[in-house]
């Protein structure tokens, strides 16, 4: 849909491990967005190269081949600055999703926020009990989580070890109720968790 188009610079890779080999070459520029496909088999696969994205200057749109409630819940954690439903996509509204995550929006399909927000939602009594409970670590590493930080990456502010990042991010989203890092970011902005 995107080769009709001038408006782009494209490279399709099939097959990740073939992003990997451009990624290394001589002269490679890092893309402004990546798009990357998922369709709920290949979500822990899609999260690392989502992460690997962000962390060489990427943004990520993260095109969701299905629509099912449960994929939603899987995609909430990968680091995405934004989602699109593969049924609902026309030249317009893909050159306008690009466009508007080149420029720092968030782009998100209204039943994917609105499951975001039911879930929240439902667990907010829960949340706010949780928030006093912070160490002032958590509360760092929520701030990185804020801004959108992956636990590589919070490692490296933090200087400490991807493990111990990896659980200074699991025990926010415990304190907070959070199934993913995304409900925890919309936790900590609702509730003013962060300053």
């Amino acid at each position: 849909m995107l080769k009709s188009t001038n408006s782009y610079s494209i490279t399709e890779w099939k097959y990740l491990e073939d992003a990997n080999r451009t990624a290394g070459a001589p002269g490679h520029r890092c893309p402004d967005v990546v798009v990357l496909g998922c369709n709920g088999l290949n979500t822990d696969t899609v999260q690392l190269y989502a992460e690997r994205a962000r962390a060489a200057g990427s943004k990520v749109l993260l095109l969701l081949l299905i629509q099912n409630p449960e994929l939603f819940d899987a995609v909430s954690s990968i680091p995405a600055n934004g989602f699109l439903l593969l049924h609902q996509i026309t030249p317009d509204s893909l050159d306008r999703a690009l466009r508007e995550v080149v420029s720092g929006e968030i782009v998100i399909p209204s039943v994917l926020a609105g499951r975001m927000l039911t879930r929240l939602r439902t667990g907010s009594t829960a949340q706010r009990h949780g928030l006093a409970s912070l160490t002032p670590r958590e509360e760092q590493a929520l701030r990185l989580l804020v801004d959108g930080l992956s636990n590589k990456q919070i490692a490296k502010q933090l200087r400490i070890s991807q493990h111990g990042a990896k659980r200074l991010v699991a025990n926010v989203l415990a304190k907070l109720n959070c199934p993913n890092r995304t409900l925890a970011v919309a936790v900590a902005l609702r509730d003013n968790i962060i300053a």
